[in-house]
């Protein structure tokens, strides 16, 4: 997946429909922890995680995720830039050495 998600100009991801609360997907991470451009749908939870347009692009529908494609195919800096700071959060707060200490803070409060 690495290889594929370096070669891609953009990472389009895809929720699945279903009756989680919170529906960020492992692609979130792969992706931008590979420093690509992600191009995904809003899903409840992921602003918390990563902020919009800044370290990955959001679509809301169908014609939407057509045009921010369109542009940021004719935008590669842009892209770069994006994926540059997507990969800076994954980093800093996505790992699962992260989400293990966070767990074990938690723990502690208990």
């Amino acid at each position: 997946m690495v290889k594929a998600f370096n070669a891609a100009k953009i990472v389009l991801n895809i929720h699945v429909e279903d009756d989680l609360p919170y529906k960020v997907n492992m692609r979130t991470f792969e992706a931008t922890g590979c420093g690509s451009f992600l191009l995904t749908d809003k899903s409840y939870g992921l602003e918390k995680m990563f902020i919009y347009g800044s370290e990955l692009v959001c679509y809301e529908d169908e014609k939407e995720l057509t045009e921010l494609a369109k542009y940021y195919l004719e935008h590669g800096d842009e892209c770069i830039k994006i994926g540059e700071r997507g990969r800076e959060r994954a980093y800093r707060e996505h790992t699962y050495e992260e989400r293990v200490k966070k767990l074990l803070r938690l723990f502690g409060k208990l």
